[in-house]
C-alpha cells in the first residue's frame, strides 16, 4: 500500500525529480528520514530485483534493525542469515 503510493507520489513529480530511479527516490527519502524503515526495506527489494543482493542485503538489515516485521525473511531467504 504505501509503496503504490510512493510511486503514485513519485510519477506525478517525476519531472520535478528529474526522473530518479526508483532507488533514488529511497535515497532521498532515507536522507530525509534516517529512520524511514520501509524505505529502506523497499529499497533493498529494488535492488533484488537489479541483481544487486549485496546491497539488498545491507537495506534489509538496517530495515530489521529499524523493526521492519518482513525483513528478517528476507535477509533469511536472500542473505544467508
Amino acid at each position: 500500500m504505501l509503496l503504490s503510493r510512493l510511486r503514485q507520489h513519485f510519477d506525478r513529480l517525476s519531472v520535478t525529480l528529474l526522473r530518479l530511479t526508483t532507488i533514488q527516490c529511497y535515497d532521498r527519502a532515507i536522507v530525509l528520514n534516517p529512520q524511514f524503515t520501509r524505505a529502506f526495506y523497499n529499497r533493498g527489494n529494488a535492488k533484488l530485483e537489479q541483481n544487486d543482493t549485496s546491497d539488498a542485503c545491507a537495506d534489509w538489515l538496517a530495515a530489521k534493525a529499524l523493526g521492519h516485521p518482513s525483513a528478517a525473511a528476507m535477509i533469511q531467504q536472500y542473505c544467508g542469515k
